[in-house]
């Protein structure tokens, strides 16, 4: 019992570092809007406000890149049958 806590856990970690990357999706997409926007206006806002803007944005990107990696590659992992530290179909249906 002790090894699905254990599995159960992961999992748990695993789903919040997806919820992490979704809400850093927003951000992105946030960021992007505050680009454009600011490109369309009349009067835009200074080159270093754009400048911190867009490194945000890639900063940002960077991040999302890294994590959706990470989780692709555990699930490559899980797919092939290599070991891993993730839970079975199995282990959590009741008795």
């Amino acid at each position: 019992m002790t090894s699905s806590r254990g599995a159960g856990s992961d999992l748990v970690q695993r789903l919040n570092a997806v919820s992490e990357v979704e809400k850093s999706i927003g951000n992105l997409l946030r960021h992007a809007q505050t680009c454009i926007s600011e490109l369309a206006k009349e009067k835009q806002i200074s080159k270093s406000k754009m400048e911190e803007s867009s490194q945000a944005f890639k900063k940002t990107l960077t991040q999302v890149e890294k994590e959706l990696s990470e989780q692709m590659l555990y699930l490559s992992n899980v797919c092939v049958g290599s070991a891993h530290q993730g839970i079975t179909l199995p282990s959590f249906i009741p008795d």
